[in-house]
């Protein structure tokens, strides 16, 4: 759980979660000079990204929350918690519904239609850092429920 729940924290500062795609001249339009002169633009954004609703910082803090849980529980910290055990799952679950549904979703163009931006030249899309970050909230949420159903997490919470 510590591992993933790092590691989910480390990638989300990875600019590979989207990319934003400019072409001067969309495919169909016609161009007065050589499209040659304006080159496409890719852009690549991180998981803290404002092309990313609310929901993906959610499922982030989350993480961050559950990471630092697990690290005071490490350390031998006594946490006043109804169930610590039923709490990561919680917390873990609410993690992955906001990433599937951020993946599901996609990156949001700031309020501008999508056909509007396509219209421009502007393309957003998924990048492949979003499909491993929602792999790695799985194996959290995993890992929660694992830590629920051994014997010693009833006892000590």
């Amino acid at each position: 759980m510590l591992a993933a729940g790092a590691g989910l924290l480390i990638i989300s500062f990875i600019p590979m979660w989207a990319q934003v795609r400019f072409e001067a001249f969309p495919k169909g339009a016609r161009a007065s000079f050589p499209e040659r002169l304006v080159p496409e633009t890719i852009e690549r954004l991180n998981a803290w990204s404002p092309a990313f609703e609310v929901l993906l910082r959610v499922a982030l803090v989350i993480t961050l929350v559950i990471v630092a849980l697990t690290i005071a529980n490490l350390a031998g910290a006594v946490l006043k918690l109804p169930s610590r055990a039923g709490l990561y799952v919680a917390l873990a679950g609410i993690a992955l519904v906001c990433f599937i549904l951020v993946l599901l979703t996609g990156p949001q163009a700031g309020g501008v239609d999508e056909s509007q931006a396509r219209l421009a030249g502007i393309d957003l899309g998924r990048d492949v850092m979003l499909f491993v970050g929602t792999a790695l909230a799985a194996v959290l949420a995993y890992g929660a429920l694992l830590h629920a159903r051994a014997p010693t997490a009833r006892t000590a919470s």
